[in-house]
């Protein structure tokens, strides 16, 4: 069987490392595990079944601390090898339309019925009347058999709204049909989407606010292709592109690393093959912060008039919760603590009491309790890793990484301590507000120590110190490039700016090219030019056209070595009708 899951709402604050795989015989007692090594992907077969048996899953996360709770289990599932009608295709959608045609694109089905798909059927229905079936298989808005897997183009009456669906077919026949897709008009488009119907903060954390927003009135006569969201600090007037140009294709975005207790402004423009429509603004302004909501059972309807199971029987018991903080949750019976057997299992947003080969003893009244879970305003832990970033005859550049907890209230700054060699005195030399500090007034070729110290309100953390003593001299390191992408795109008329950060001491000698211009520096103009820093180099586009598409190539030398990298610009032009 082969499994499949989404990633969890919440990491813990460490990256999620894998995932752990369990089953459960339903003849049996224990959970088993089904992976030996940790799974990185979204999907897992499970071997080594034996046939005929009944099984549930549940899938766990693991990151650097550890094994989270796993997941709700699946429901039970035979190990047979069936062969069957494949389901639905998924989100049939209209991409581009002219006068006389309509691009319709599809995902593939979830299940493929146990074989291979070998066509799809798709069909359109006029606004008005039932689903379009002629017996011709070559009328126009007939039903076609698609070999493709993802898109066809249709060529439908003009002067009518359609929907579409799909169906699959495989060696049993054809499964069931997709949702239909929204209404479409056969058109060209004329002008650029309205603004979003609105735009409101339904959610923030200390670094993130997430926005979500309503459709056009007006698409402008063309498939709405993405929505951009941009944000500007509140005392400036700079607005900043959070999303891909191309955009983004859902209604709500968490717009990351954001600045603790600094207010934003927030708008969203609509993307069609026009171009950038007009933006909704968020009315007044919006601030990261931790939200606090109260503890909330769902109890089912059905839970509430009791379970009966009979002796020997398994009881589960789900139900779902929430609340900010994750509450602290108690399940008692008759008011006291359960029995031996009783498992409890939690997540962020669900509890599960769970009961195995049940008997009289276990009958009597379950009471699930919830709380927020109290937060006592305390030190905060120590610092993460500390690193030396830069160091000169007469100054050493630090970083480190945020304590894991802040003691329960905001971390008010940091201490740069350093402790020359020969002297067992330490002495404060620098107190940053951020994780990164610079300590000037060093001699040339003493030894020093340095260790950061983080403070709250309650007071200081322990200190944490640099892994090794540092010299007060020059730093040399050799050439890099930094690059996280190496193809980008942007749409015609729209402006691009590159920036790569660059490493090395001395400071390297920075050139770019143009496809494959060995020797020769790339040709700057009043539409392209290069900045260069001493940490960073970007190539900048203005109003970008298809004259721009090529590889560009920075190089980088000093005296110790020389880097380079390569980065692929495609200018994306409007649809040919």
């Amino acid at each position: 069987m082969v499994l499949s899951w989404e990633v969890p709402s919440e990491d813990g604050g460490s990256p999620i490392t894998g995932y752990i795989i369990e089953k459960h015989d339903k003849e049996g007692v224990r959970w088993t595990r089904c992976n030996r090594q940790t799974v990185t992907d979204l999907t897992f077969k499970v071997t080594g079944l034996l046939e005929s048996h009944i099984y549930e899953f549940r899938v766990a996360a693991e990151n650097a601390v550890g094994v989270g709770e796993p997941s709700t289990s699946t429901v039970f599932y035979k190990a047979l090898d069936p062969i069957f009608r494949p389901g639905p295709p998924q989100n049939p959608k209209v991409t581009d339309t002219t006068k006389s045609s309509v691009l319709l694109s599809w995902g593939k089905p979830v299940c493929d019925g146990g074989c291979e798909i070998q066509a799809y059927i798709v069909e359109c229905c006029i606004a008005t009347e039932p689903v379009v079936q002629p017996e011709a298989p070559d009328a126009s808005a007939s039903t076609t058999d698609v070999p493709a897997e993802n898109w066809i183009i249709c060529t439908p009456p003009t002067g009518h709204e359609y929907e579409f669906r799909v169906s699959a077919e495989n060696i049993v026949g054809p499964g069931e049909p997709s949702l239909p897709s929204s209404y479409y008009k056969a058109s060209d488009p004329k002008y650029k989407p309205g603004a979003p119907a609105y735009v409101n903060v339904i959610d923030s954390t200390k670094t993130s606010i997430t926005v979500s927003w309503g459709k056009p009135l007006s698409d402008g006569g063309s498939t709405i292709q993405g929505y951009i969201v941009e944000v500007c600090k509140a005392e400036e007037e700079e607005w900043k592109m959070v999303t891909p140009p191309t955009g983004l294709r859902v209604n709500k975005y968490e717009i990351p690393k954001l600045t603790e207790g600094q207010e934003y402004k927030i708008q969203v423009c609509a993307l069609n093959k026009m171009g950038v429509g007009e933006p909704v603004v968020l009315s007044g302004t919006a601030k990261p912060e931790e939200r606090m909501d109260p503890p909330q059972i769902y109890l089912d309807s059905e839970l509430r008039k009791g379970i009966t199971v009979k002796a020997g029987g398994s009881v589960r018991i789900y139900i779902p919760f929430k609340g900010r903080p994750t509450p602290e949750i108690k399940w008692t019976k008759d008011d006291g603590d359960l029995s031996e057997k009783a498992v409890v299992e939690k997540a962020v947003n669900f509890t599960q009491l769970s009961i195995d080969s049940s008997d009289r003893h276990d009958s009597g009244k379950y009471t699930l309790k919830t709380k927020t879970a109290s937060k006592a305003s305390e030190v905060p832990l120590p610092v993460g890793k500390v690193f030396l970033t830069d160091v000169t005859k007469t100054s050493a550049t630090l970083a480190w990484e945020k304590p894991e907890h802040d003691g329960g209230s905001r971390i008010g700054g940091y201490l740069i301590e350093m402790q020359p060699k020969g002297t067992d005195k330490w002495g404060v030399a620098g107190n940053p507000k951020t994780c990164e500090g610079t300590v000037t007034g060093l001699t040339a070729g003493i030894e020093y120590l340095f260790r950061i110290i983080a403070y709250n309100e309650k007071g200081k953390s322990e200190p944490k110190a640099l892994a090794a003593p540092v010299i007060a001299n020059d730093m040399t390191i050799e050439p890099s490039i930094k690059m996280q992408f190496n193809t980008y795109n942007v749409l015609a008329g729209k402006d691009l700016k590159l920036e790569f950060p660059v490493l090395g001491r001395p400071k390297p000698k920075i050139s770019w090219a143009k496809d494959g211009q060995d020797g020769k520096e790339l040709i700057t103009s009043s539409t392209v030019s290069v900045e260069s820093t001493t940490d960073s180099s970007a190539v900048l586009i203005k109003d970008a056209t298809r004259f721009d598409t090529g590889s560009y190539e920075i190089k980088i030398k000093n005296v110790l070595g020389s880097a380079s990298a390569t980065i692929r610009i495609e200018i994306l032009g409007t649809l040919n009708t």
